[in-house]
């Protein structure tokens, strides 16, 4: 029997559109002072891109009604091929960066400005990286208690000692996607994601307070629309992290006036693995918003394609609402291979929340990675 994935159900498409327009609107609202009057161009082209987003999801459901895919009875030893080798490649890093440095990268207390030295090269690491999509795909389908623990211990201990918070988090939610599967409660995991907000709200105010001391409340009070306390400030960080990307995207809406016509959304995946001399978002920030340090501020998914396109960036969102839904169709009837897909495609469009993360070379190489993989795992049929 087809099991019925009740962990799709929260994160249906419809959900996370409905979450990205609550974080905008709280953004809205103006509860800090410290942002800008949201710009009316910025809200015209938002309601444009969750529209064709949600359009586009619901059209997938009336197309290729010709199109059916089979499950069939899983091979796993060509991922188990794959996922060994990259695994040995991200040892290889380890021990190449151990060499130079003397050190794990978690123990150096630089490596937050050494994380560049940590790849032997890129091409070597974006295979390194996709061990964790590749250990989820075996915990899938993987029959065998012991085997599947050992993947996931070999690989969260490889992403432990390197530091890397993004690619730890990414695991974690696959995995607890996969594990909750067939037996999952929709009010359990509101109430875990608002005590994790919650917790994300005090440890920041804790960092602040260590840093800083007491004049951290000062500094919140001056700009929060709440009363000076304890709660307020927590509720601050909440505030703050659920809503700050939403600044940086209200002013590149501002603040941007050349279009680059396709240069991020569709040529910067593929120079980056030419050269590493390329016109990045970090140079774009400079250029427009006049902003220099060490990183970048994440503008949101909505943005790189406005960069590139304007108004018109919005059509983007039509395909990836489609793809986003042909996903999902797939993955409700338990076919074989589409719950990975769909889930690492969700958890990319909840990292949209912080930046458009599909001009990003690993993740293009990890859905086509996927989708390689799948082809082991099930057979099309066109009728």
């Amino acid at each position: 029997m087809i099991p019925h994935f009740f962990m799709l159900i929260i994160l249906k498409p419809l959900y996370l559109i409905l979450f990205y327009s609550a974080c905008f609107l709280l953004f809205s609202l103006g509860l800090s002072s410290e942002y800008e009057m949201v710009n009316l161009n910025a809200v015209i082209y938002f309601t444009l891109c969750t529209t064709l987003l949600f359009l586009g999801y619901q059209i997938s459901h009336f197309s290729f009604k010709s199109f059916h895919f089979k499950s069939f009875n899983v091979e796993l030893s060509f991922i188990y091929v794959l996922y060994s080798i990259s695994s040995l490649l991200l040892i290889f890093e380890h021990i190449y960066f151990f060499l130079r440095f003397g050190t794990v990268p978690i123990l150096n207390p630089d490596f937050e400005l050494l994380r560049m030295e940590f790849m032997v090269n890129g091409y070597v690491h974006v295979i390194a990286m996709s061990s964790y999509l590749l250990c989820s795909i075996i915990y899938f389908y993987e029959t065998h208690k012991a085997k599947r623990i050992s993947c996931i211990i070999i690989t969260m201990t490889l992403f432990l000692l390197m530091g890397n918070r993004a690619e730890i988090v990414a695991f974690s939610f696959l995995l607890f996607c996969i594990y909750r599967k067939d037996n999952f409660s929709a009010k359990a995991f509101i109430l875990f994601c608002g005590v994790l907000l919650i917790l994300f709200g005090i440890t920041r105010l804790l960092r602040d307070y260590f840093f800083f001391g007491e004049s951290v409340f000062s500094s919140i009070d001056d700009v929060w629309v709440l009363d000076d306390s304890y709660l307020s400030a927590v509720l601050y960080y909440i505030y703050v992290g659920l809503t700050f990307n939403f600044k940086a995207f209200n002013l590149y809406v501002m603040e941007v006036s050349d279009y680059f016509y396709g240069y991020f959304t569709i040529l910067y995946p593929w120079l980056t693995i030419i050269s590493s001399d390329v016109y990045t978002l970090k140079d774009l920030q400079a250029d427009v918003l006049g902003i220099h340090f060490h990183g970048t501020i994440t503008p949101t998914m909505f943005t790189i394609p406005y960069v590139d396109f304007s108004y018109f960036g919005s059509l983007i969102f039509l395909m990836i609402g489609y793809v986003w839904g042909l996903l999902y169709t797939q993955a409700t009837k338990g076919v074989t291979g589409f719950y990975i897909m769909y889930a690492y495609f969700s958890w990319n469009m909840v990292m949209g929340m912080y930046e458009f993360m599909f001009y990003k070379f690993y993740v293009i190489f990890n859905l086509v990675l996927i989708v390689i993989c799948c082809r082991f795992l099930v057979r099309f049929k066109f009728s």
